[in-house]
């Protein structure tokens, strides 16, 4: 789980800078945001099932929040115009 939570993180970062210079592009993040979202929890979730404090899947989970979060306001903005 840490492994998918670590690609889709990845790759949602890497979607992140393409779509920079295109922020009309952003809706193609939606899908993967969502499954960043999905990954990170699912190892907060087991940590936290396993009675682990472990900070880094927590403060990853929180980063994808934010981006998830930016993105959402960038495509709001975008509608707005």
């Amino acid at each position: 789980s840490i492994v998918l939570s670590v690609a889709f993180s990845l790759a949602m970062g890497i979607m992140g800078v393409i779509v920079s210079n295109k922020p009309a592009k952003v809706s193609k993040l939606f899908i993967i945001t969502l499954l960043a979202l999905w990954a990170n929890f699912c190892d907060v979730f087991l940590f936290v099932l396993n009675g682990d404090l472990v900070p880094s899947p927590i403060i990853n989970f929180v980063i994808v929040i934010a981006f998830a979060y930016m993105a959402h306001q960038v495509k709001r903005e975008l509608g707005n115009h």
